[in-house]
């Protein structure tokens, strides 16, 4: 949308832009910058600054609903394996390297392997999920 801001007095501020940080598994919008600088990695930063740090608003903001997405992280209780060469190698195999797939099958692999009462993510789990992504 084009618009341009004006103060009371009619006078022009400028087009603002807005940025967003959005997760591509469940489209949250997890942090934004609004502000009148062009896109730029520098803006970017910003935006992401904001999806990584917790969100934290008085009442004098007068908002309806709390921004929770900083809580609804997934950790495994145990660290996974994850850097051994298959489990890489089947990841990669899954994927061709697109983050947004590699996040989808990393959720619901670590969903899986909790479920099993599994404390990591496990080669037998991780193929199964992969293969299902083909």
């Amino acid at each position: 949308m084009d618009v341009l801001l004006v103060d009371q007095h009619g006078k022009i501020l400028g087009r603002p832009w807005l940025t967003t940080v959005i997760d591509s598994y469940s489209r949250c919008i997890m942090g934004i910058n609004l502000g009148y600088d062009a896109p730029s990695s520098q803006v970017v930063a910003l935006a992401l600054r904001h999806a990584i740090l917790t969100k934290q608003y008085g009442s004098e903001y007068g908002l309806h609903e709390e921004w929770v997405t900083s809580e609804q992280i997934l950790k495994l209780p145990v660290a996974s394996n994850l850097s051994s060469q298959t489990m890489l190698k089947t990841l990669g195999e899954a994927t061709g390297g697109y983050i947004g797939l590699m996040d989808m099958i990393l959720r619901e692999t670590a969903i899986r392997a909790l479920k099993k009462g599994l404390q990591k993510i496990d080669l037998e789990t991780l193929k199964q999920v992969a293969g299902e992504y083909k």
